[in-house]
């Protein structure tokens, strides 16, 4: 049943996957896991401790991890609260919780691909970016509040007892690791490419719905129709469902009971507030520069015109109120 449909999507997956997918995220990915299954993680954990057991209130060898999901991509940060939930070193609920905000886009994307290629201009990549970090920073802040709140003392595994794996044992099972997540993103990826192409052919060419579904196509697609800065960094944040069924796969592991509801929610959250916080930048920073290569300039001034700096933090601020007030229930009982 209609197999060009079928065959656009799959090749156009395929293609994606190979050229893009594969060489920029298989270097980084199998690094990321060589480190926290070497060892490294905890080790450089100890060195921003701050970071991770004051402000967030984790284990010292989240610390590496979280910096590293800033960097490396959507998946990425997934996969390192899988290896290290599987060696040990967090708790249920500490990798439960960490899944809401390791979850980004990295600067490869966000400021290459859709600031300087799809936007023409790098510094809106680059916001869209910051807004990520400030709103993950945010998320992880608030959340480690309320997990200080209900626990008084901060659960750490004991990883002094456990043997420091050699390093060709690490090499071999980061490899591993990392070409089978490789090959279940890109099975997603072409599932998703080919329900697109039959979408846009047979049912209606929504950007905002494709957007939802994937985001590689999704910001194409935004890009091209104008879109707000501000709206574009929401699905940035909120990464896609295909990006979602990836961190489901990843996160698929014996005896771990992962939080689904409690991850789409915050990933909505997260969307929400890197959409608010870009909006607040493009202010701060004035911008007056050409957006799109047509010609179509979009002026922050435009918008202080309309609303005022402090009226777009007092949003923020509301925002947060709202959300964590909303969620406090959701968020002790999902955490348990």
């Amino acid at each position: 049943m209609f197999p060009e449909f079928y065959s656009l999507g799959v090749s156009t997956g395929i293609n994606f996957c190979i050229n893009i997918l594969i060489p920029s995220l298989f270097p980084f990915m199998f690094l990321s896991c060589f480190i926290v299954n070497s060892g490294i993680s905890e080790e450089f954990g100890k060195l921003i401790s701050f970071l991770s057991k004051f402000l967030f209130y984790l284990p010292s060898c989240t610390g590496s991890s979280i910096i590293l999901s800033l960097l490396g991509g959507y998946p990425v940060g997934a996969k390192l609260v899988s290896s290290l939930y599987k060696r040990k070193l967090i708790s249920q609920e500490q990798a439960n919780r960490m899944l809401c905000f390791v979850i980004n886009s990295g600067p490869a994307f966000a400021i290459t691909t859709l600031g300087l290629k799809l936007l023409s201009n790098k510094t809106f990549g680059l916001i869209i970016y910051l807004s990520q970090i400030i709103s993950s920073l945010l998320i992880a802040t608030i959340l480690g509040i309320f997990a200080r709140i209900k626990n008084k003392n901060l659960k750490i595994q004991n990883t002094y007892s456990i043997k420091k794996p050699e390093i060709f044992s690490a090499f071999i099972n980061s490899s591993i690791e990392t070409i089978d997540s490789i090959v279940n993103m890109c099975a997603f990826i072409i599932i998703f490419s080919c329900i697109i192409f039959i979408i846009n052919k047979l049912i209606c060419h929504n950007l905002f719905l494709i957007s939802i579904l994937e985001i590689t196509s999704g910001c194409v697609e935004l890009a091209r129709e104008k879109i707000p800065i501000y709206l574009i960094s929401f699905f940035v944040a909120w990464s896609g469902i295909c990006i979602h069924f990836q961190i489901f796969s990843i996160m698929n592991i014996k005896k771990f009971n992962f939080k689904r509801l409690k991850f789409i929610l915050f990933r909505f959250i997260h969307g929400v507030l890197s959409g608010i916080t870009t909006y607040i930048l493009l202010i701060i920073f004035k911008i007056d520069i050409q957006v799109f290569s047509n010609g179509i300039s979009f002026k922050s001034n435009f918008i202080s015109n309309s609303t005022s700096i402090y009226g777009s933090i007092f949003l923020l601020l509301t925002s947060v109120f709202f959300i964590i007030s909303s969620f406090e229930s959701e968020i002790f009982n999902l955490t348990r």
